[in-house]
């Protein structure tokens, strides 16, 4: 079973997805590796529990910026 990581790195890495937007989901109870995210080149990242509020604006973020 794939991490969230190694999830992203597959997107980003792959030809037809790599302009594929990846927001990391992390536990509040998780160590988050922010270098690691961004070897990954994620596009950010939102911790739980988040309000659907918090997530649109993420997303919208991500979106924007590629």
């Amino acid at each position: 079973m794939l991490n969230g990581y190694e999830v992203c790195q597959a997107v980003k890495a792959d030809h037809q997805m790599g302009s594929t937007s990846v927001l990391l989901l992390v536990g509040t109870h998780e160590a988050f590796d922010e270098t690691r995210s961004q070897s990954v080149k994620a596009d950010g990242y939102i911790i739980k529990p988040f309000k659907i509020e918090t997530l649109i604006a993420r997303i919208e973020e991500a979106s924007s910026a590629n």
